[in-house]
């Protein structure tokens, strides 16, 4: 038969590994979060750069037709 020596062993090796897998899984998580933040603030600075934009080319279409 199984020792239960072998069986605790077992368990605690697989306890121990899904345990590391877990927190390598979650600072990697962690790490992509802390990326996609970065990206979508970067991403909000472009669109109000393009929001800025496109006033400038309705105020000067404005003047453009006003002088014509």
């Amino acid at each position: 038969m199984v020792d239960v020596a072998t069986i605790i062993a077992v368990v605690v090796s697989v306890a121990t590994s899904t345990a590391s897998l877990a927190y390598w899984l979650g600072k990697k998580f962690t790490e992509i979060e802390i990326r996609f933040n970065a990206i979508e603030n970067r991403l909000e600075k472009l669109e109000e750069s393009v929001g800025r934009l496109e006033n400038v080319f309705v105020q000067f279409s404005e003047v453009l037709i006003t002088m014509l």
